[in-house]
């Protein structure tokens, strides 16, 4: 895990409790990521041993919410999490975790935030994260992301906030960024782009 810094700032206003979730999930965000080396269990283990995971694997249907933020883990993503398809929010920020972000998260459509910065994360960002059109916030930041910035994150809509930043990204930014008119910050400095962001985005 590398050093982070603070990112957030205030979402539209809007109605509904799933924004009040969002103001609740940005504010712990924008309160804890500094705290990059907060304890972690005696032994680390993977996702798949901790408890909350295996009971969201056990009642898929009934699983919303899957926690494990600060927790020491180590290893990779299960594609199994692609059975998670009542999947609103994923914190896994602030781990070990390493490999690849699997293509099999696209199929968690109803996902609203999903938070997996600070971890050795490596390979591309999914163009699969494109079918994640409830997506509000997406915060990837500090892994070991490469590749190119994916257009079909140009379909995410909804989103408020989105932050690639301290990854190694490259190429041009894709035009389609243009059409998140909802985005309240971009974060995307600290890679190896091409082009400068918009003036709203950083």
């Amino acid at each position: 895990m590398r050093p982070s810094s603070s990112w957030w700032s205030a979402p539209p206003s809007k109605g509904g409790a799933i924004y009040a979730v969002v103001i609740g999930v940005l504010v712990f965000y924008a309160e804890t990521i500094s705290f990059t080396t907060a304890a972690s269990p005696t032994s680390a283990s993977s996702i798949e041993a901790q408890p909350k995971y295996q009971k969201c694997i056990a009642s898929p249907s009934e699983c919303t919410q899957l926690r494990l933020d600060h927790d020491g883990l180590t290893g990779t993503l299960p594609t199994e999490l692609g059975l998670l398809t009542n999947m609103q929010e994923m914190l896994l920020s602030s781990n070990d975790l390493t490999g690849t972000l699997p293509t099999e998260l696209g199929l968690l459509t109803r996902m609203a935030v999903m938070v997996l910065n600070n971890n050795n994360l490596t390979a591309t960002v999914p163009t699969q994260l494109g079918l994640l059109t409830n997506m509000l916030v997406m915060a990837l930041d500090f892994n070991s992301l490469t590749g190119t910035v994916p257009t079909e994150l140009g379909l995410l809509t909804s989103m408020i906030s989105m932050s690639l930043n301290y990854n190694r990204l490259t190429g041009t930014l894709p035009t389609e960024l243009g059409l998140l008119t909802n985005m309240n910050a971009t974060w995307l400095k600290f890679n190896d782009l091409t082009d400068r962001p918009p003036a709203n985005r950083a």
